[in-house]
């Protein structure tokens, strides 16, 4: 059995949301391959480099993730996956903590979930400034 890659978190969240690829996705398919993932395509991506052509890495990256079994449809589990990955990695590390409270920040403006978290929202900006 493999063990979870939190980064992964990361990725689907990139993926839901259509964001290019990019290094980090490089990076990722390295830390999956270490952990044990096997896929053909997995492997292409891990050699992919620079200039990045979109289109063929959106295509790959699909592939990827469907011989992983990674499913990105649900953008609520995906956004609640990517906060716990956020908040993980910076428990035991106080300096990104301002970081990462700023990233939370981000995600609920640009998902306009304002409304639901107006005080957070308000007292980070307060901090952040």
């Amino acid at each position: 059995m493999t063990e979870p890659v939190l980064s992964t978190y990361k990725i689907l969240m990139n993926k839901a949301f259509n964001q290019d690829i990019d290094e980090s996705w490089i990076d990722w398919s390295i830390e999956m391959i270490e952990a044990g993932f096997k896929s053909d395509n997995l492997y292409m991506l891990a050699g992919m480099t620079r200039p990045f052509n979109q289109f063929e890495l959106q295509e790959l990256t699909n592939n990827v993730l469907k011989e992983l079994d990674l499913d990105y449809g649900n953008k609520d589990t995906v956004i609640r996956n990517y906060v716990y990955f956020i908040i993980a990695n910076s428990i035991d590390n106080p300096g990104i903590y301002l970081k990462t409270l700023r990233e939370l920040k981000d995600i609920c403006t640009e998902l306009d979930m304002e409304k639901d978290y107006m005080n957070f929202i308000y007292y980070i900006s307060l901090r952040t400034t």
